[in-house]
Protein backbone atom coordinates (compact mmCIF):
# COMPACT_ATOMS: atom_id res chain seq x y z
CA UNK A 1 0.00 0.00 0.00
CA UNK A 2 1.68 3.24 -0.96
CA UNK A 3 2.19 5.52 2.23
CA UNK A 4 0.47 8.26 0.11
CA UNK A 5 -2.82 6.16 0.37
CA UNK A 6 -2.32 5.38 4.24
CA UNK A 7 -1.48 8.77 4.75
CA UNK A 8 -5.04 9.21 3.55
CA UNK A 9 -6.87 6.77 6.04
CA UNK A 10 -7.57 7.42 9.68
CA UNK A 11 -4.15 7.26 11.33
CA UNK A 12 -3.90 5.12 14.78
CA UNK A 13 -0.60 5.69 16.81
CA UNK A 14 1.30 4.03 19.64
CA UNK A 15 2.31 6.19 21.80
CA UNK A 16 4.87 3.92 23.90
CA UNK A 17 8.61 4.24 24.29
CA UNK A 18 10.19 5.60 20.63
CA UNK A 19 6.88 4.16 18.46
CA UNK A 20 5.69 7.32 18.35
CA UNK A 21 8.83 9.90 17.71
CA UNK A 22 9.82 7.19 15.54
CA UNK A 23 6.70 7.27 13.56
CA UNK A 24 6.50 11.56 13.02
CA UNK A 25 10.39 10.91 12.41
CA UNK A 26 9.18 8.54 8.96
CA UNK A 27 6.14 10.72 8.66
CA UNK A 28 8.53 13.57 8.14
CA UNK A 29 10.35 12.27 5.58
CA UNK A 30 7.42 12.58 3.09
CA UNK A 31 5.45 14.93 1.64
CA UNK A 32 2.26 13.48 3.29
CA UNK A 33 0.83 13.71 7.26
CA UNK A 34 -1.80 11.17 8.24
CA UNK A 35 -4.27 12.26 10.68
CA UNK A 36 -3.70 10.82 14.00
CA UNK A 37 -7.33 9.85 15.09
CA UNK A 38 -6.33 8.36 18.00
CA UNK A 39 -3.45 7.82 20.44
CA UNK A 40 -2.94 5.16 23.33
CA UNK A 41 -0.30 3.47 24.96
CA UNK A 42 -1.34 0.43 26.13
CA UNK A 43 -0.76 -2.18 23.03
CA UNK A 44 -3.74 -4.16 23.42
CA UNK A 45 -6.02 -0.82 23.13
CA UNK A 46 -3.61 -0.03 20.05
CA UNK A 47 -4.42 -3.08 18.59
CA UNK A 48 -8.16 -3.67 19.39
CA UNK A 49 -8.72 0.43 18.15
CA UNK A 50 -7.37 -0.95 14.61
CA UNK A 51 -8.96 -3.95 14.93
CA UNK A 52 -11.95 -2.27 14.86
CA UNK A 53 -11.48 -0.09 11.83
CA UNK A 54 -10.83 3.40 13.80
CA UNK A 55 -7.90 3.89 11.84
CA UNK A 56 -4.90 2.15 9.98
CA UNK A 57 -1.00 2.43 11.24
CA UNK A 58 2.59 1.20 10.48
CA UNK A 59 3.48 -0.79 13.47
CA UNK A 60 6.50 -2.31 14.59
CA UNK A 61 6.97 -6.24 13.95
CA UNK A 62 7.53 -6.16 17.84
CA UNK A 63 3.58 -5.39 18.68
CA UNK A 64 2.13 -7.66 15.82
CA UNK A 65 -0.40 -10.45 16.20
CA UNK A 66 -3.21 -10.59 13.48
CA UNK A 67 -5.73 -10.42 15.98
CA UNK A 68 -7.54 -8.54 18.59
CA UNK A 69 -7.84 -9.46 22.28
CA UNK A 70 -11.59 -9.67 21.26
CA UNK A 71 -11.14 -11.79 18.47
CA UNK A 72 -10.79 -9.31 15.45
CA UNK A 73 -8.59 -9.82 13.07
CA UNK A 74 -5.84 -7.26 11.97
CA UNK A 75 -4.74 -7.50 8.30
CA UNK A 76 -1.48 -6.63 7.13
CA UNK A 77 -0.15 -4.78 4.17
CA UNK A 78 3.48 -4.31 3.52
CA UNK A 79 3.80 -0.35 2.53
CA UNK A 80 5.09 -0.10 -1.20
CA UNK A 81 7.94 2.35 -0.10
CA UNK A 82 10.65 1.41 2.67
CA UNK A 83 10.00 2.40 5.98
CA UNK A 84 12.58 3.61 8.87
CA UNK A 85 13.40 0.64 11.35
CA UNK A 86 12.79 0.86 14.92
CA UNK A 87 15.76 -0.51 17.67
CA UNK A 88 15.01 -2.97 20.03
CA UNK A 89 17.36 -4.19 23.26
CA UNK A 90 18.35 -6.11 25.77
CA UNK A 91 19.39 -4.10 28.75
CA UNK A 92 20.82 -5.92 31.73
CA UNK A 93 23.43 -5.02 34.63
CA UNK A 94 27.05 -5.15 33.71
CA UNK A 95 28.44 -8.69 34.18
CA UNK A 96 25.13 -10.25 35.45
CA UNK A 97 25.10 -13.95 34.26
CA UNK A 98 21.43 -14.37 32.37
CA UNK A 99 18.98 -17.36 33.52
CA UNK A 100 17.62 -19.44 30.92
CA UNK A 101 14.34 -17.27 30.58
CA UNK A 102 16.76 -14.32 29.54
CA UNK A 103 18.98 -15.84 27.46
CA UNK A 104 15.86 -17.37 25.66
CA UNK A 105 14.51 -13.58 25.28
CA UNK A 106 18.07 -12.42 24.15
CA UNK A 107 18.24 -15.80 21.32
CA UNK A 108 14.64 -14.69 20.45
CA UNK A 109 15.47 -11.33 20.02
CA UNK A 110 18.70 -11.88 18.19
CA UNK A 111 17.43 -14.24 15.62
CA UNK A 112 14.19 -12.24 14.90
CA UNK A 113 15.12 -8.44 14.44
CA UNK A 114 18.69 -8.28 13.94
CA UNK A 115 19.07 -7.25 10.60
CA UNK A 116 22.42 -7.80 10.23
CA UNK A 117 21.95 -11.76 11.17
CA UNK A 118 24.38 -11.37 13.84
CA UNK A 119 24.01 -12.96 16.95
CA UNK A 120 23.39 -11.02 19.94
CA UNK A 121 25.08 -14.07 22.15
CA UNK A 122 28.40 -12.91 22.46
CA UNK A 123 27.92 -9.09 23.44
Amino acid sequence: MPLEEIANERYVVLAVDEAELAARRSWARTPWMPEVVFRTRPVEAFRSTVAAGTGVTIRSDTVSRPWSRAGLRLETRDPAEPVPTMDVGLVRRLGAELGAAARALRDFLSYTFNAAGQSLASR
